[in-house]
């Protein structure tokens, strides 16, 4: 027999569910659609050069470039919390850097994002990656665009 706290969490979720425009048959698994399965809709295009990017800006696409880490050292008075006892901390920012030499950064370099990992940045580093992501143009801080990918995956290219 039930306990009474899972007889009203059982009603509480069946209430949400009904609530919140959910039919109540929302716990069932999707029927895969044929859509879904199909190779060609979940291919993304594959950008490598300049024309290609323009072409997809505001998409989501694959990048491939080669990863390129860039570390600063933030000036220590104006970097906010310092530990004078250890070194500051890098600040790592990377760029996919195309074919045709047309730089990529990862997010915009005023987003708190755009900071990667030291393990990235050395599992990377000048290697061949593709990028999962949206591209854009960023025009913030300069009169000419950048583009930026916010990226969703970061992977090596296979060669």
């Amino acid at each position: 027999m039930p306990q009474l706290g899972q007889v009203v969490g059982y009603s509480l979720g069946i209430l949400g569910l009904t609530l919140s425009g959910y039919p109540l048959m929302a716990c069932e698994l999707p029927q895969q659609s044929i859509v879904g399965n199909d190779p060609a809709f979940n291919h993304m295009p594959l950008i490598q050069d300049q024309k290609t990017l323009q072409q997809y800006g505001g998409q989501t696409v694959t990048l491939q470039g080669r990863y390129v880490a860039q570390k600063q050292i933030p000036d220590i008075t104006s970097a906010g919390i310092w530990n004078p006892e250890q070194p500051p901390i890098p600040h790592i920012r990377a760029t996919i850097v195309l074919k045709d030499g047309t730089s990529v950064s990862l997010y915009p370099p005023t987003h708190k994002q755009s900071l990667r990992s030291p393990e990235e940045a050395d599992q990377f580093d000048q290697q061949t990656v593709r990028v999962e992501g949206t591209v854009e143009a960023n025009t913030v801080g300069s009169s000419s665009s950048r583009w930026v990918i916010r990226p969703v995956e970061i992977q090596l290219a296979s060669p």
